[in-house]
């Protein structure tokens, strides 16, 4: 919560993203690795994680060393905190339920956007009406005046959670695999939004494995800009999604993508791109 509220109070962002885990009784945690031993959860554990100051701490033992979906709150709470990198100070406490985040964002209008990066995996989809109905309980309790988009990394998941609830934003997150991509369009982001019926195409940037990531990420979304400019031209009837780009911290990327003209970007360096949108004399939603 001290991160988001840094983030809006201080550095000037208009929007937040969160990931969101399903616990065991059903309830809703801001929490990024569903399964601690899944292999990016492991590099986030070993801090290998760039710009962030802490990283996740699961439990070294066997018997609370699970996927979220099968402990408690109180278990995961117990066993679960945030550590400082490079140090050996422990932060338990800190792990927000989405009511909290909620309760915080009603009160202000400055949060236009809330993404809610769903961490369900496919193998486990049956959950989705589980935890879609918990956040439409919340929703409908806080009422945040945050426009909602809701993103996933599997089709399986998205389906999901458009039959649930399609009342909803929603957003594939598309980021290419390890090596090297040498065909931009086979990883569009604006292509399966178009197929799904969603309302933003959220393409990631690689990770540093892929050969020349942030060039990669480049060609990507500028293939997906130029099929947006293309399908305006035929005056097509069929809404268009707007690209995301997630996650951007370096600045000259930053200021490459807004002059491109990508409608927002996930950062962890929000400061600096509002700096960017004012130099530009962009006028934020």
């Amino acid at each position: 919560m001290a991160s988001f509220q840094r983030a809006v109070e201080q550095d000037g962002a208009n929007g937040l993203e969160c990931d969101l885990c399903l616990t065991r009784d059903e309830q809703i945690v801001l929490w990024h690795d569903w399964d601690p031993d899944a292999h990016t959860a492991l590099l986030r554990a070993s801090g290998l994680e760039p710009v962030v100051r802490h990283c996740p701490c699961p439990p070294d033992g066997d018997e609370f060393r699970r996927s979220i979906c099968d402990l408690t709150l109180a278990e995961f709470c117990t066993h679960f905190c945030y550590g400082e990198k490079g140090g050996d100070q422990k932060y338990r406490d800190c792990i927000p339920h989405l009511a909290e985040l909620l309760d915080w964002v009603a009160g202000r209008r400055a949060v236009a956007a809330l993404f809610f990066d769903i961490k369900i995996p496919a193998a486990r989809v049956d959950l989705v009406p589980v935890m879609m109905d918990g956040i439409n309980r919340l929703l409908a309790r806080y009422r945040p005046a945050s426009t909602l988009i809701f993103e996933c990394a599997t089709v399986e998941v998205l389906a999901a959670m458009q039959a649930h609830s399609p009342q909803h934003h929603y957003a594939l997150d598309i980021e290419p695999p390890p090596g090297i991509v040498l065909n931009p369009a086979a990883y569009s982001a604006v292509r399966p939004a178009l197929a799904y019926g969603n309302s933003y195409a959220t393409p990631g940037r690689p990770r540093a494995v892929t050969l020349a990531p942030w060039t990669t990420h480049r060609r990507i979304v500028r293939h997906d800009i130029r099929l947006l400019n293309r399908l305006r031209r035929r005056a097509s009837a069929q809404p268009q999604p707007s690209i995301i780009s997630f996650t951007i911290d370096d600045e000259e990327e930053l200021r490459t993508l807004v002059s491109m003209g990508v409608a927002g970007i996930q950062t962890n360096r929000p400061d600096v791109l509002r700096k960017i949108a004012d130099e530009m004399g962009i006028q934020l939603a």
